[in-house]
C-alpha cells in the first residue's frame, strides 16, 4: 500500500500534538499539584473533594473562634486575678488601719491607697480584648462601667446600687425609669440591658429556639462584669467607696463587717475564675479535637486532588522523551527549511 507524504506529515503533526499536550498537562499538575484543573474531568472526585472542602473551611472556622476565645478568656482570668490580688491589699491596709496604733494621718493615707485601688479595679473591669469589652456582656460600643454624678456604679447605663435578681426568674432587674403606676401595661421593672450572653459555633451543632441559643450546642465566651464584682448597695466599687469613706471619716465601727462582705467577693472572683479556667480547659480540648479533624481532612484531600509526585515525575520525562523523539523524527518527514523553524 502506498503511503503518500501528505499522510504522513498528518500522522506526525497529530503524534506531535498530543506528545506536546501530554507534557503541557503534565507539566500543569506538576506545577499545581493537583490530579485535576477543572471539576470537568473527573466530576466523581470533583463533588468529594468540594464536600471536603466545605468541612475542611468551617472546621478552620471553628478552630480560629476557639483559638480567639482562649486568648480573650486568658485576658479575662488575667483581669480578674488582679482584680483579687487589688481585694488581697485592701484586706492587709484595712486590718492594719483599723488598730488603735495607727492616727488619722496614717488612715488618710490608706484612704488614698484605696481610692486608687478602686479606680485601678474599674479599668481592670473595663478591659478590652480586640474590638469587645470582656465584662460587657453583650455591650461592644462602649465601656460598660462608669461612675454616676453620685460617685456610684454603674453598669451599661443603670446604676449597679439598684440592680437585684429576681428570686422566680433568676434574672438581673433594676427599676424601670419609665414606670407608670397609673398604667397597666408598664412594667416596674426591667431586665438589666445589653447583660446578654454570647456564644460561639465550635463545631456541635449550633441550635437556636426561640432566638435562644441551646447552651449545650454551643459554647459561653462573654462574662458579666455584675455577676463579677456584684449588684446591689454592697457591689465591689461601692464597697471600696465606703471602706476608704471610714478610713478618711476616721470611723472604724463599721469596718468589720465591710471586711467581712470584701471576703465573699474575693471568693466569688476566684470563682469566676475557676469557672473561666474550666470553659478555657473544655476549649483547649475542643481545639485538639478540630486540629485532629483538620488533618483527617486533609488527607483525605491529598487522597482525592493531590498527585502522586514520584508517579507524575516519571510521567513528565516520559512526555518530555517522546515530544523530543517527534521532533527528531520530524527531520527524516518535514522539509528541511520547516523542521529548522520548528526547532
Amino acid at each position: 500500500m502506498r503511503i503518500t507524504h501528505s499522510s504522513m506529515m498528518r500522522s506526525y503533526i497529530s503524534n506531535l500534538r498530543s506528545s506536546i499536550s501530554n507534557l503541557a498537562k503534565s507539566n500543569e499538575k506538576l506545577s499545581s499539584m493537583r490530579k485535576y484543573s477543572r471539576a470537568s474531568e473527573n466530576t466523581s472526585e470533583a463533588s468529594r473533594a468540594y464536600v471536603i472542602r466545605e468541612q475542611l473551611y468551617k472546621n478552620e472556622l471553628y478552630l480560629k473562634n476557639i483559638e480567639d476565645s482562649i486568648s480573650a478568656l486568658s485576658a479575662a482570668e488575667t483581669s480578674l486575678l488582679t482584680i483579687n490580688d487589688l481585694i488581697k491589699t485592701v484586706q492587709e491596709r484595712s486590718l492594719r488601719g483599723e488598730t488603735g496604733t495607727i492616727d488619722e494621718i496614717d488612715r488618710d493615707v490608706i484612704a488614698k491607697e484605696i481610692q486608687n485601688i478602686r479606680e485601678q479595679i474599674l479599668q481592670s473591669i473595663n478591659i478590652k480584648f480586640g474590638t469587645r469589652y470582656l465584662f460587657g456582656s453583650s455591650n461592644n460600643i462602649e465601656a460598660p462601667f462608669s461612675i454616676g454624678t453620685d460617685g456610684k456604679l454603674v453598669y451599661n447605663g443603670t446604676k449597679v446600687a439598684d440592680i437585684f435578681r429576681d428570686p422566680v426568674t433568676g434574672k438581673l432587674m433594676s427599676p424601670n425609669p419609665n414606670y407608670d403606676p397609673s398604667d397597666p401595661d408598664s412594667t416596674e421593672y426591667l431586665e438589666v440591658p445589653k447583660n446578654k450572653d454570647i456564644y460561639v459555633d465550635i463545631g456541635l451543632g449550633i441550635v437556636v429556639n426561640d432566638d435562644r441559643i441551646d447552651p449545650k450546642t454551643a459554647l459561653k465566651i462573654s462574662s458579666s462584669g455584675i455577676d463579677a464584682i456584684g449588684y446591689g448597695e454592697d457591689n465591689l466599687f461601692d464597697l471600696l467607696t465606703k471602706i476608704e469613706n471610714s478610713f478618711r471619716n476616721n470611723d472604724m465601727s463599721n469596718i468589720d463587717d465591710y471586711l467581712d462582705k470584701l471576703s465573699r467577693h474575693k471568693d466569688n472572683i476566684m470563682l469566676h475564675v475557676t469557672d473561666i479556667g474550666s470553659r478555657v480547659s473544655y476549649m483547649e480540648k475542643s481545639k485538639e479535637r478540630i486540629e485532629n479533624e483538620i488533618y483527617n481532612l486533609k488527607v483525605k484531600q491529598a487522597d482525592i486532588e493531590a498527585i502522586d509526585l514520584e508517579y507524575e515525575t516519571i510521567n513528565n520525562k516520559s512526555y518530555e522523551m517522546a515530544w523530543m523523539i517527534n521532533l527528531q523524527l520530524g527531520s527524516q518527514i518535514l522539509p528541511a527549511s520547516i523542521f529548522d523553524f520548528l526547532r
